[in-house]
Parts: C-alpha cells; structure tokens; sequence
C-alpha cells in the first residue's frame, strides 16, 4: 500500500502537466472551431482533421461540447461525415456492455 501511495504521489506532477497541456489544446481547438464557425475554414479535409482531433480528447466534458458545437454546425453540408464520426465516437468513448 506505501508503493502504491508512492507512485500515485511521483505521478502528481505529470497529471498536473498533462492538464495544463489539456488547457492549451483545448484553446486551440476553440479557435479553430470558431475558425470554421465563421467561414474561414471551409475545406472538408481541414474540417475532419480537426473532428479526429478533437476526438482524440472525447473523454473531456469540455472537448465532446466543443466537438458537438462543430457537428452541428456542419451537419447540414456533410451529414456523412458528422454521421460517422458520432458512430467513431459511440465506439470509442460510449459502454460496449452488450457485446
């Protein structure tokens, strides 16, 4: 029980890095989420790349909202793509309990 407690204490200031790097990832994205937001960032291929990465982060309450102001946004001229990556998504981040 002293290891373990020893290793979550050594693991501190690494999840504490890891966070602030969160913070600055999710700055960047929300700039350019309203990048696409205004017009400015039309491409599709641009656009899904910014979609896989904001899934890489789906576990963060704050990423899926940013994720899901984007897939709404560009529903209405890619539903394919917004289709697909809501299934991506459900495969990685929702429960598989029924399989």
């Amino acid at each position: 029980m002293e290891n373990e407690c020893e290793v979550l204490k050594e693991l501190e200031p690494l999840i504490a890095k890891y966070e602030e790097q969160k913070a600055v990832i999710l700055t960047h994205f929300t700039s350019l989420v309203s990048t696409v937001l205004s017009g400015e960032i039309t491409e599709v291929e641009e656009i899904e790349d910014i979609m896989d990465r904001l899934l890489d982060f789906g576990d963060d309450e704050r990423f899926l909202t940013l994720y899901k102001k984007l897939s709404r946004h560009i529903y209405p001229r890619h539903p394919q793509m917004v289709t697909e990556h809501i299934n991506l998504y459900r495969t990685l981040y929702e429960d598989n309990d029924d399989a």
